[in-house]
């Protein structure tokens, strides 16, 4: 059992803090609430070192995309910087192509950079292919899409 001196120890213990307590945020719950503040600082932080480069080469390109479309691509894998590169390339170079275009053609096989090269080359023979064209072409070399009659 325990003793009854303990219990009457562990009384007095709440009641000094209860007296304590003014309505004020306490020592232990400044340093939470601090603790919570630091750490989302230093997510932010990490999220902001680890693609602002990326992001500052696109803007100063003319060719902005969003933060929110480079933490989409990390998440689902995809090369960021090979995607923005393309971009960039493809819209100084004339050709409409976003972010989600590249992207849907790396997820489904595809390699960006051959598709970019190629589209650069057509434009160089004044030939007339499309986005959508090269990224076929190259699936199909892949293997990816059948080849049709």
């Amino acid at each position: 059992m325990i003793g009854d001196g303990f219990l009457r120890q562990q009384l007095k213990r709440l009641e000094n803090c209860a007296q304590r307590d003014d309505g004020r945020l306490t020592v232990n719950t400044e340093l939470i609430v601090l603790g919570i503040i630091g750490l989302v600082l230093f997510i932010l932080a990490i999220v902001i070192l680890n693609f602002g480069l990326v992001w500052v080469k696109a803007y100063v390109s003319g060719v902005p995309v969003a933060f929110i479309e480079l933490i989409a691509l990390q998440l689902r894998m995809i090369p960021v910087r090979t995607i923005v590169d393309a971009r960039i390339t493809l819209i100084k170079s004339g050709f409409n192509v976003s972010v989600d275009d590249l992207s849907t053609h790396h997820l489904a096989g595809g390699d960006v950079i051959m598709v970019t090269a190629g589209l650069l080359k057509a434009k160089e023979k004044n030939s007339d292919l499309s986005f959508n064209q090269a990224c076929a072409l190259d699936l199909q070399d892949k293997g990816i899409l059948k080849k049709e009659d």
